[in-house]
């Protein structure tokens, strides 16, 4: 109720790392080389900790950052709650195609999902250390920023009862669509076999149950955000503050029949984002515009003064002062990790949303008339313009065939 939404905000990758890391950096996936869950941000990149420690601001880390190897600042002052590696395989596109047994979604392990009465201590962690830095800092004059990381909801979605009680089993909605093998993609069907889903897809109390312990997940996250902004308040520091939610990749929950993060449809790469600015603020106001979190990260610098060069983004600040502001209408999302064994992107401009994938068919959706991407307009000739007018700009900067040797050089070099 205090901030401006973003309804068409997207991550730079739908998997935690890469997505962090372009975050971090403010540059894109295929700039910094972190392809997947277990490649590490080069310690020389700069990040906007980096950046805002330049401008004179006290950066601040707290919780769930995603890290991996031994530098845990990546340019920020300080760590001041837990922040464990991913700890993932490295993904072989060349032999195995990608596909990792841990992460295998099989009817049995979806049916041992989720687990009541169990919260995650890491975010009880990170909140307490929030809340303990924003009192500390009550009475200092000196400019932080602060970033708290949360687990939740990340799968398996486990909440204690009091969570899961909030919701009514006989209550739970269910996907909107379930596709069969034959009417879907290459791309789609590639996840689904390198997760080794069941072809006939999960019972129906998997999915309500699963589903259930996502929005119970959501509810405990929700309840450590307001004791982080209670503290904010407490503290009398809400009035010269702006503050920030989002994540790093969105949940299919089923859609489609999928599960889990790294696919190209909406459930995976778009993300909430809400802006609380106290000094221009449109109470409940909902911009339209498509958005990056690459795009997040100019605006940190910009609200902190720091230096931006290098930067993939472009600050939001014009918009928040003014919702018709001039704006390039359009967001790009590429992966390169496991449950596929190619390259696969997507680039959204206005509307129309094209999905592409090394040596596949690619897919056009129209999301204002067909939110639910379930009507594939790449084929009708009434689109074809629009088809071919977004291919076109997605591979001017997308090279597809170099970045696929270019991901599995890596792959090979640190499976070695």
């Amino acid at each position: 109720r205090q901030g401006v939404r973003f309804n068409h905000a997207y991550c730079p990758s739908p998997l935690c790392v890469p997505s962090r890391m372009a975050f971090m950096s403010g540059r894109r996936v295929r700039d910094i080389g972190v392809w997947d869950n277990n490649t590490r941000l080069p310690s020389e990149e700069r990040t906007w900790g980096h950046r805002l420690e330049a401008a004179g601001y006290e950066t601040v880390l707290c919780g769930r950052m995603h890290f991996n190897g031994p530098d845990k600042l990546h340019g920020f002052g300080a760590q001041i709650a837990e922040d464990p590696d991913a700890n993932e395989s490295t993904p072989n596109w060349t032999e195995s195609g990608g596909s990792l047994s841990e992460h295998a979604l099989t009817a049995e392990k979806m049916r041992r999902r989720p687990k009541i009465g169990n919260g995650v201590a890491l975010d009880d962690q990170a909140a307490e250390a929030a809340k303990e830095f924003l009192f500390s800092h009550s009475k200092n004059d000196n400019p932080w920023a602060l970033m708290v990381g949360f687990k939740h909801p990340h799968g398996p979605w486990n909440a204690e009862k009091r969570f899961w009680d909030l919701y009514d089993p006989d209550h739970i909605d269910m996907p909107t669509k379930e596709l069969t093998a034959a009417d879907r993609h290459p791309m789609h069907e590639r996840n689904r076999r390198f997760r080794q889903m069941p072809a006939e897809g999960y019972p129906e109390d998997v999915i309500r149950r699963n589903r259930h312990g996502y929005y119970a997940a959501i509810s405990r996250m929700d309840e450590k955000v307001g004791e982080v902004l209670d503290a904010l308040d407490s503290s009398g520091q809400r009035q010269n503050t702006i503050v920030v939610y989002t994540s790093d990749h969105g949940e299919m929950l089923g859609e489609h029949g999928l599960w889990m993060k790294s696919s190209l449809f909406e459930q995976s790469i778009r993300v909430p984002l809400i802006v609380s600015h106290p000094f221009h603020q449109d109470v409940e106001e909902q911009l339209a515009h498509n958005v990056s979190l690459l795009d997040l990260t100019a605006s940190i610098c910009d609200w902190a003064k720091a230096d931006t060069d290098g930067l993939a983004g472009k600050s939001i600040e014009p918009l928040l002062r003014n919702k018709n502001a001039e704006w390039d209408n359009k967001a790009m999302v590429e992966y390169y990790a496991t449950w596929t064994d190619r390259p696969m992107a997507a680039l959204k401009r206005d509307n129309f949303k094209l999905l592409a994938s090394m040596r596949d068919p690619v897919q056009l959706f129209d999301l204002d008339a067909d939110p639910h991407e379930t009507r594939d307009l790449a084929s009708d000739p009434d689109y074809a313009e629009i088809r071919d007018r977004l291919h076109t700009e997605l591979t001017r900067e997308w090279d597809v065939e170099k970045l696929y040797h270019k991901v599995a050089a890596s792959q090979k070099e640190r499976l070695a």
